[in-house]
C-alpha cells in the first residue's frame, strides 16, 4: 500500500512495482485510476480511522508517500504542514506497529542547508523552512512509534500527471518551447529517478533493513 496515492512519486512507483506486486494506492481528497493497481479510500487524520481501515486492508508493507512537499504552501500553513507531513506519519507508524505491517517512511533531503551535496546518515540535521522542520518531527515520532521502520532520506524526479507537472516536466517543457529557465546556483543536491528509488528501497525491503538511509 504507497499513501498519497495521487501523488507523483507514489504513481512513479506503482507503475515501476505493478507487474511485481499487489499495489494499493491509498487516497484521500484526489482519486486517480492505475491500471494494473487498486485504488482504496484512506484517512489518516485519525489515529482511530486509520488503524481500522488499515486493519481491514492489511497489507504487507506500506510506503508513506502522502503530506505536503509545497515549500511554500508550509511557510504559509504551519500548522497544515505538521499536520499533514508529521501527525499522519505518526498516525500511520502507531497503526504500523499495532498491526504488524512492514513500513517505509519517504523523508526528504531537505533536512539538510544544501550547502554541499552528498551528506551521510549521521551528519546532523540543519533544517531552514517549515517543510522541513516538520518533516524532521515526522521521522523522530517515526523512530519512537516503529523503531524498525525503514525511513528514506531522497530527492526524486519524474513524469508528473495531468493535473500536476513536476520539477522535471517544467524544465523539459520549457527547453521544447525555447524559453528561458531560471534556476539556481547555491544549493546541491543529488536527486534520483522515481523509478529507480523504488527498486532500491525494495531492495532494502528484501534485506530487512531499518533506521534510516539516504537513498
Amino acid at each position: 500500500m504507497i499513501t498519497g496515492g495521487s501523488g507523483l512519486l507514489a504513481l512513479n512507483w506503482a507503475c515501476c512495482k505493478r507487474d511485481e506486486h499487489d499495489i494499493w494506492l491509498a487516497q484521500h481528497v484526489r482519486t486517480i485510476r492505475l491500471r494494473g493497481t487498486r485504488t482504496v479510500p484512506l484517512d489518516l487524520g485519525s489515529a482511530e480511522i486509520s488503524l481500522r481501515q488499515l486493519e481491514q486492508y492489511r497489507p504487507d508493507w506500506i510506503v508513506h508517500t502522502a503530506g505536503v512537499t509545497n515549500v511554500d504552501q508550509c511557510e504559509r500553513d504551519p500548522e497544515q504542514a505538521r499536520e499533514a507531513n508529521a501527525v499522519l506519519a505518526r498516525n500511520v507508524a502507531q497503526a504500523a506497529v499495532r498491526l504488524g505491517i512492514g513500513l517505509v517512511h519517504i523523508s526528504t533531503d531537505h533536512l539538510f542547508g544544501g550547502t554541499r551535496s552528498l551528506y551521510q546518515e549521521d551528519d546532523p540535521p540543519e533544517p531552514l523552512n517549515v517543510y522541513a522542520r516538520t518533516k524532521l518531527l515526522a521521522e523522530q515520532w517515526v523512530a519512537e512509534a516503529c523503531p524498525g521502520a525503514l525511513v528514506v532520506r531522497t530527492n526524486f524526479f519524474g513524469w508528473g500527471h495531468r493535473y500536476r507537472q513536476s520539477f522535471s516536466d517544467w524544465i523539459i517543457g520549457g527547453l521544447r518551447g525555447g524559453e528561458a529557465i531560471t534556476l539556481f546556483e547555491d544549493a546541491f543536491f543529488t536527486p534520483i529517478l522515481a523509478d529507480q528509488l523504488a527498486v532500491d528501497v525494495h531492495r532494502l525491503m528484501e534485506m530487512g533493513a531499518s533506521g534510516i538511509f539516504n537513498v
